[in-house]
């Protein structure tokens, strides 16, 4: 597996319910302690996003930052391997027919 770059996105709740990306002390808004969203994007030597994962916390649990990175890190090397394994498999009907 070659060297790839994980960036992360928080996106936070306000106080009307609404979804933003949020970045500790840089937004104009106060989160709510509920709920919320972490994006991991994969990202290889050339800077290009190869890979996704997407953590969701309900409005019923507390948002946490060390858990969504975890959870959404791995779905995202999930798909990694899985497109990867897609890729080389010479039976994919994706491929077949190009």
């Amino acid at each position: 597996m070659e060297p790839y770059k994980f960036v992360y996105r928080h996106y936070r709740y306000d106080q009307y319910g609404t979804l933003h990306h949020y970045q500790q002390g840089q937004s104009e808004f106060e989160p709510a302690a509920r709920g919320g969203e972490t994006h991991c994007f994969v990202k290889d030597a050339d800077s290009r996003v190869v890979a996704t994962g997407v953590a969701h916390c309900s409005l019923k649990d507390t948002f946490c930052y060390r858990l969504g990175r975890n959870i959404s890190k791995g779905r995202a090397l999930k798909r990694l391997t899985e497109d990867e394994w897609l890729l080389e498999d010479e039976m994919n009907p994706l491929l077949l027919g190009s």
